[in-house]
């Protein structure tokens, strides 16, 4: 365990945490018909592959419906992922507000949206 964390601390030193850059995007209008509706968390410009991924929604942390991939490494050294938070129709409809916080190590970036801001 001590090497572990040791390796990981000693790539955090070469490897600077940037908070990643995020893109929050609504359900479509086509799934909006549908009983089930997806938001999009795309995270980009990560600088490690470990992230920690968060939603919630009207500030409750939620895990039910989530879906992440796992990061993808990038030409410039970087990484991106994306995660999906799969929630009823109606949720979405009743203004509820839906956040998306990405960590890396202590940096995060956190991003809300809701249907009276589309």
């Amino acid at each position: 365990m001590i090497t572990i964390f040791c390796t990981f601390f000693s790539l955090l030193t070469y490897f600077p945490l940037t908070p990643p850059v995020l893109t929050l995007l609504s359900p479509s209008t086509e799934a909006l018909k549908e009983s089930k509706a997806t938001l999009v968390c795309l995270a980009e410009d990560i600088s490690v592959a470990l992230v920690h991924v968060t939603w919630s929604v009207n500030g409750r942390s939620v895990t039910d419906g989530v879906w992440s991939s796992p990061t993808e490494k990038q030409q410039d050294k970087t990484f991106k992922m994306s995660s999906y938070l799969t929630v009823e129709s109606s949720d979405w409809m009743d203004n509820a507000d839906f956040s998306c916080e990405v960590s890396v190590g202590s940096k995060f970036t956190k991003k809300s949206i809701s249907v009276s801001q589309c």
